[in-house]
């Protein structure tokens, strides 16, 4: 997922001036640091820790949609030689260890 997010972030800010995502940094640095606090919060007892825990849940699974977009975009940009867009949204509510076939289907 890092490295996807960061080849595409460098990718559309050379192609476009402009980027859609936040790169590898962006998503998993923001995502671990909520992790962390969070998990650290709910285990001393701060009121509402869990409240970061959902926050970088939610930040993970929003960034994970806009990374199809991003992908299917791209492809469509392309010409692929594919029918129809590689990836669904709907495939970032898979479970693991479905999320992981997704994310080598993303990379292929």
């Amino acid at each position: 997922k890092f490295s996807v997010e960061e080849e595409l972030f460098y990718d559309e800010l050379k192609r476009e001036g402009r980027v859609t995502g936040c790169g590898g940094y962006g998503t998993l640095v923001s995502f671990s640091w909520a992790m962390l606090l969070g998990l650290t919060g709910t285990a001393i007892g701060v009121p509402n820790a869990d409240v970061l825990i959902d926050g970088a849940a939610l930040w993970i699974l929003l960034g994970q949609v806009n990374l199809y977009r991003r992908v299917n975009e791209l492809c469509s940009e392309e010409a692929c030689g594919i029918d129809g867009p590689p990836l669904h949204a709907w495939w970032a509510l898979l479970p693991p260890p479905l999320d992981v076939v997704v994310g080598l289907r993303q990379v292929h």
